[in-house]
C-alpha cells in the first residue's frame, strides 16, 4: 500500500529482487530443493492419509450393517425375498481346531458372505461337499506342501479325524501359526443337531447415508416387522462408528508434519542467514543511496516468496503423482485441492516465519557497518590469535569452523536434530523385545495359554464335565520344559440388570488367594473388594473398562454401588446380588480378559454347588519355548473342545509389525538427512566461496597443497565430529529415557535396553563420506582459479 504524496517503489523492488535471485543461483537452488522436499513430503503424506480414509471408508460401506444370529432357512428365505435387503450373505463359527503345532480357525462361508466379509480371493472353488474345505497358501506353505487344490489332508475339525480335499487356497499371507479353515454347507448341516443355523449378515438399501441413527431405526424397525427379536440383533461397530475411525487416522501425521516444518524452517533460516550476512556490503549501499529498511525487508520478502512460488507447485505435483500413483480408485480432486491449498498455505508460512530474523538482520545493517562488513567474518569484537601462535592445517580449520558460531551453530542444529531423532528411536525399535510383546498380551505374562470356549449358555454344562481334567494338569506339568501353572476360573448366569435388560453373561470367579493379585488396590474405582464380605452378603464386582465401558455400551447399563442385579443360574432358583465394587478392568491382573461380572469362587460354588470343576484357563509357564516343547503340548491335547494358544505366535505377528515401524522410521530419517545435508552443503560451500581471497593469501605464503587439502578436510571434520559426539551425548539419552518411558506405559511390554550400534555407524559413514567428497571437490574448486586472480577476488 502507498500513502499519499508517498513514491510508490513496488518496481524498482521488485527488479532488485529480481537481479537479487540472479546472482545468487546456488542459494536459490539450495533453497528450491528444500521447500520442494518438504511440500512433496507433506502433500504427498496427507494425501496418502485422506486416500486411506476414502479407501476404509468403501471398504466399511461395502461391508454387512447387521448380523442376525441364530437364523432359520425359512427367516432367511423370508428376508431375502424383500426389497430392503440390497445384500447378504451367510457363515457360521465353529470355534478352533488343532493340527499339529497350528491352531485352525473353522468357518462357514458362502458366495455372499466371502463378498460383504471382504475375504480374501481363493484359487479353485468353495467347499461344497461335507468333505472339502478352503485352507490358506500360509497354512500349506507352513506344512510344506503343494501350493494345489484337489489334495487330501486329514484333520480332526471337531468331529473327529477325516480325510478333506482341499478344494480351494485362500490367497492370504500370514506370519502365525493361526490359519483359516472354510468349511461346506453340507459340513454346517452335518454337525448341526437339530435345524441348521446361520449368521445372517446384510446391506440395509440406501444405506450410504451420513444420518446413522436413521439407518439403525430403520434397519431395527424393518427386522422388528418381521418378527426378528431384538436380542438377535448385532449392528457392526465399524460401520456405525466410521466416522471416528476416520478421524483418528489423519492424527498420526500431524506430529510427523509439525516435525518436518521445524526442520525445513531451520534449512531456510540458515540458508537465508548465511546469504544475507554475505550480502551485507549490498544492503549498505543500498541505505547510502537512500534505500529504507522497510524497503530492504520488501526486496528480500519478495525473493522468498519468488522461491516458494517457484518450489511449492512442484512439491505439490511431485506428491500427488506419488499417491496417486499408489491409490489412484481414491483419489479425490476436492477434497486434495483444500489439501493442497492447506500445505501450501503451511509451508509459505514456515518459509515466512524462518526468513523473519535474517530480514531483520539485513534492515537494520547501518551503511558505515556494511561497508566494512566481510561475509566470512566473525560476529564478535574479540581478539583471536596471540602473538607468535604456531598456525597449522587443523588450527585453521578449528578458527575456520569458529570463526561465525552462529553459522556454526545453525549447521549443526540440523544436522544434530536428524542424528538424535535417528538415535533415539532407533534405540526404542531396537530395545523392544516382541516376545515381552507378546508376553504382555498373555494372560498372566504366560507362555501358553489352554482354555476351552463357549457361549455363556454352554459354560455350565461344558463345566459339568471339564475337559481341563486333573489327569491332564498332571501331563501337562509333566513335560520338560513346563514349570509352573496358573489356573483361571469361570461362570455364567442369566442376569437381569437394574435398568430391566435381561441377557446371558459370563463371570469370572477368583479365589481368596486371587483376590489381592487381581485386585490390587489401585484398580478399584468404588467400594469394597473385601472377599469374606462379598460372600456373605451376596456381593458381585463389576470389572468393566473404565475408558470404554463395555455394559454402558451393549446394555445401557451405568453401575453404582448398591445396585442389585438378579441372578438366574441355569436350572435353579433366581438371587439377588448387590454390586458391592467397581474396578477397573484395565487395571486388574489379567486372568481370561477383561469381563464386565466377578465374583468370589466360594459364592459360585453356593450358587452352583453341583460343578466341581470351574477351571476355563490353564496359562502355562516354560523355562524355554522350544519346537519340540511346543509339539508334545499340542499332542496331549486329545479333546476338540480345548483350544491352546502359545507367545511364540503373538510374537511372530508383533515382529512383523515392529519391522514395518522400523522402515518407516527408516524413511522419515532420509528426509531428515535431506534437509540436513542441504543445509551443510551451503555453509561449506559459502565458507569456501567467501574465503578466495583468503585461502590464496596464505597459499602465496607457503600453504601447500598437501596442507590446503587437510585444512579444507578438518573443517567438514570439525561438523561431523561435534554433529557425532552431540548426536551420541543427547540421543544416547534421550533414548534411554524413551525406553524407560514406552517401558512404564506398558505399550509395547517390557523394553531390554539396546544400543543401536549399526544405525550409528550408518549415520557416521553417511557424514564422513559427505566430508571426503566435500574434501575433494573443494581442493578441485580452489584450483580452478590461479593463485594471483584469487588474491585478487573481493568479497
Amino acid at each position: 500500500m502507498t500513502w499519499p504524496f508517498e513514491n510508490d517503489t513496488s518496481a524498482i523492488e521488485k527488479k532488485l529482487a529480481k537481479r537479487s535471485l540472479q546472482a545468487d543461483k546456488r542459494r536459490n537452488i539450495f533453497l528450491i530443493v528444500t521447500i520442494i522436499l518438504t511440500t512433496a513430503l507433506l502433500s504427498g503424506m496427507f494425501f496418502y492419509a485422506f486416500a486411506g480414509q476414502r479407501k476404509l471408508e468403501s471398504q466399511l460401506r461395502g461391508q454387512y450393517q447387521v448380523v442376525v444370529m441364530e437364523t432359520t432357512q425359512e427367516e432367511i428365505d423370508s428376508l431375502t425375498a424383500q426389497m430392503e435387503i440390497e445384500q447378504w450373505g451367510l457363515s457360521q463359527n465353529f470355534g478352533t481346531a488343532r493340527y499339529q503345532d497350528s491352531n485352525l480357525s473353522i468357518e462357514y462361508a458362502d458366495d455372499g458372505w466371502m463378498v460383504l466379509g471382504k475375504k480374501p480371493s481363493y484359487i479353485g472353488t468353495l467347499p461344497q461337499t461335507e468333505n472339502e474345505i478352503l485352507v490358506e497358501r500360509a497354512f500349506l506353505n507352513y506344512f510344506g506342501l503343494p501350493q494345489k487344490t484337489g489334495q487330501t489332508i486329514r484333520l480332526n475339525l471337531g468331529n473327529g479325524e477325516q480325510d478333506y480335499i482341499i478344494s480351494g487356497i485362500l490367497q492370504h499371507e500370514n506370519s502365525s501359526r493361526i490359519f483359516s479353515v472354510i468349511v461346506s454347507r453340507d459340513f454346517l448341516v452335518a454337525q448341526a443337531k437339530h435345524e441348521p443355523l446361520f449368521e445372517f449378515r446384510f446391506r440395509f438399501v440406501g444405506a450410504d447415508r451420513s444420518d446413522m441413527d436413521s439407518l439403525k431405526a430403520d434397519i431395527a424397525a424393518f427386522l422388528a416387522d418381521n418378527n426378528i427379536p431384538e436380542e438377535r440383533i448385532f449392528y457392526s461397530s465399524n460401520y456405525f462408528n466410521m466416522q471416528g475411525v476416520q478421524s483418528k487416522s489423519v492424527y498420526v501425521f500431524v506430529p510427523v508434519a509439525l516435525i518436518f516444518l521445524t526442520a525445513c524452517g531451520l534449512v531456510i533460516y540458515s540458508i537465508f542467514y548465511v546469504s544475507i550476512r554475505g550480502k551485507l556490503r549490498e544492503y549498505g549501499r543500498l541505505k547510502v543511496l537512500g534505500a529504507t529498511p522497510r524497503q530492504i525487508r520488501q526486496i528480500i520478502r519478495r525473493e522468498s516468496f519468488y522461491l516458494s512460488v517457484c518450489s511449492i507447485p512442484i512439491g505439490l505435483v511431485l506428491g500427488g503423482l506419488a499417491e496417486f500413483v499408489a491409490s489412484a480408485d481414491y483419489w479425490d480432486w476436492t477434497k486434495n485441492l483444500l489439501v493442497a491449498i492447506g500445505v501450501a498455505g503451511f509451508t509459505e508460512l514456515t518459509v515466512m516465519f524462518s526468513t523473519h530474523a535474517p530480514i531483520r538482520i539485513a534492515a537494520k545493517v547501518s551503511p558505515i557497518d556494511a561497508v566494512r562488513s566481510s561475509g566470512y567474518q566473525a560476529e564478535s569484537s574479540r581478539k583471536s590469535t596471540q602473538a607468535g601462535k604456531h598456525i597449522t592445517p587443523a588450527y585453521l580449520a578449528v578458527m575456520n569452523f569458529s570463526r561465525n558460531p552462529k553459522k556454526a551453530v545453525l549447521t549443526l542444529l540440523s544436522l544434530c536434530m536428524t542424528g538424535i531423532f535417528l538415535f533415539s528411536a532407533a534405540t526404542v525399535f531396537r530395545s523392544v523385545n516382541v516376545n515381552n510383546m507378546a508376553a504382555n498380551s498373555m494372560s498372566d505374562g504366560c507362555n501358553y495359554t489352554i482354555s476351552w470356549e463357549g457361549n455363556p449358555e454352554e459354560i455350565l454344562e461344558i463345566s459339568r464335565n471339564n475337559p481341563l481334567t486333573q489327569e491332564l494338569r498332571e501331563k501337562v506339568l509333566a513335560v520338560n520344559g513346563v514349570e509352573t501353572m496358573i489356573s483361571r476360573t469361570s461362570s455364567a448366569a442369566f442376569l437381569t440388570l437394574p435398568n430391566g435388560i435381561s441377557d446371558d453373561f459370563e463371570l469370572h470367579t477368583f479365589t481368596r488367594e486371587e483376590m489381592e493379585e487381581l485386585f490390587p488396590e489401585s484398580a478399584l474405582v468404588d467400594g469394597i473388594s473385601d472377599y469374606d464380605e462379598l460372600v456373605e452378603k451376596h456381593g458381585i464386582l463389576i470389572t468393566d473398562s473404565v475408558n470404554e465401558p463395555m455394559l454402558s455400551m451393549l446394555s445401557d447399563y451405568s453401575p453404582q454401588v448398591g445396585d442389585v442385579i438378579t441372578f438366574q443360574p441355569y436350572g435353579g432358583e433366581p438371587v439377588e446380588l448387590t454390586v458391592m465394587g467397581i474396578a477397573d478392568g484395565e487395571k486388574a491382573s489379567k486372568t481370561t480378559g477383561i469381563a464386565m461380572f466377578t465374583l468370589p469362587m466360594d459364592l459360585a460354588q453356593q450358587l452352583y454347588p453341583d460343578i466341581e470343576n470351574m477351571d476355563r484357563v490353564w496359562n502355562v509357564f516354560t523355562s524355554n519355548d522350544t519346537d519340540t516343547l511346543r509339539e508334545e503340548l499340542f499332542s496331549l491335547l486329545d479333546d476338540p473342545l480345548l483350544n491352546i494358544y502359545s507367545r511364540s505366535d503373538y510374537a511372530e505377528v508383533m515382529a512383523v509389525s515392529i519391522q514395518i515401524g522400523r522402515m518407516v522410521l527408516y524413511g522419515l530419517f532420509i528426509f531428515l538427512f535431506l534437509f540436513a545435508l542441504v543445509n551443510l552443503i551451503n555453509t561449506l560451500i559459502t565458507n569456501l566461496l567467501s574465503r578466495q581471497q583468503e585461502i590464496g593469501v596464505l597459499q602465496s605464503v607457503g600453504l601447500s597443497g598437501r596442507q590446503l587439502s587437510k585444512m579444507l578436510t578438518m573443517e567438514c571434520l570439525c561438523y561431523v565430529a561435534v554433529t557425532l559426539l552431540i548426536t551420541l551425548v543427547v540421543g544416547g539419552f534421550a533414548g534411554a529415557l524413551l525406553v524407560i518411558l514406552v517401558t512404564k506405559s506398558n505399550l509395547l511390554g517390557q523394553l531390554v535396553y539396546q544400543f543401536p550400534i549399526l544405525e550409528l555407524l550408518a549415520f557416521a559413514v553417511a557424514l564422513i563420506l559427505i566430508q571426503v567428497i566435500y574434501s575433494v571437490f573443494a581442493v578441485r574448486y580452489v584450483r580452478r582459479k590461479s593463485l594471483t586472480e584469487r588474491i585478487k577476488m573481493t568479497n
